[in-house]
């Protein structure tokens, strides 16, 4: 698999825009998906650049509502006019963070949907895209989700109630050494995530964790023993960037050592 990172936090190149979003572009078994769009157009401008062809995208993938991985919807629509949309049911729903005596809206842009719905494919429950590719909601929840989850709501009948992350999607794709995860924020818990695909396929190593952690507000003590129990998983790589913090990041090097790579716009890698 071949995965090219479109746009990430951050980035070591001038020519390559840089934002509080994610985009992934990755090549498997002939087909090519995109996995998050990030804040806007930045993913399309930097793709260009790196040589993605977004129109040849064969599916595109929404790993949850929120507009820093939904916001270049629309840039995708104008761009590709083929790949259905994948995203888990309830991503549409208004979802908001809190700030100071307000709540601001986060989620997705609805008008995008009303005008072409034939392109969204909504996932229920869990969904084989292909026989090697894979998309579940059904996360099991033994750990306990992100801190940094505080302060993300969902407004239902007028009330605006804790965001339980229900139309947060899991992406496994099927490798013949392994299987490969992706997550846009991990905000189900990374480690719930693991063993939810863990669960699914039992038989299969896990060659890669690729994404967002959410870690902003893990204790050291806490983030030292998610990066233990990742080690003990087995799994042979942890790419990781985003909304995982960059002191997060730093104390789970310490202990993956070289099995830890950090994502920018541009990064790109085998696996």
């Amino acid at each position: 698999m071949h995965l090219t990172t479109l746009v990430e936090n951050t980035s070591r190149s001038d020519d390559l825009a840089s934002q509080n979003g994610l985009s992934l572009h990755l090549e498997s078994h002939g087909k090519r998906i995109l996995f998050d769009m990030g804040l806007d157009d930045a993913f399309f401008r930097n793709a260009e650049k790196l040589g993605v062809d977004v129109s040849q995208v064969d599916y595109a993938i929404l790993s949850h509502g929120h507009y820093d991985h939904c916001g270049g919807l629309q840039t995708f629509l104008k761009h590709n006019t083929r790949a259905p949309i994948f995203l888990g049911s309830g991503s549409d729903k208004p979802l908001y963070s809190e700030r100071p005596e307000k709540y601001r809206y986060i989620g997705l842009d609805e008008t995008l949907i009303d005008a072409c719905p034939e392109r969204f494919s909504w996932v229920e429950g869990s969904r084989d895209v292909t026989p090697w590719l894979h998309l579940t909601k059904k996360i099991h929840m033994a750990e306990p989700r992100p801190e940094s989850n505080r302060g993300n709501y969902i407004k239902e009948e007028g009330e605006y109630l804790p965001d339980p992350f229900a139309h947060e999607i899991l992406c496994i794709m099927e490798e013949t050494d392994g299987m490969i995860l992706l997550t846009g924020c991990g905000h189900s818990g990374i480690l719930n995530m693991v063993t939810t695909a863990q669960d699914c396929f039992p038989d299969l190593p896990i060659k890669a964790v690729i994404g967002g952690f959410h870690l902003l507000r893990e204790s050291r003590r806490e983030v030292e023993r998610i990066a233990q129990r990742l080690s003990e998983s087995g799994c042979g790589r942890v790419i990781t960037g985003h909304c995982t913090g960059q002191e997060a990041t730093q104390i789970m090097k310490d202990t993956l050592g070289d099995r830890l790579d950090i994502l920018y716009s541009g990064y790109t890698t085998e696996i």
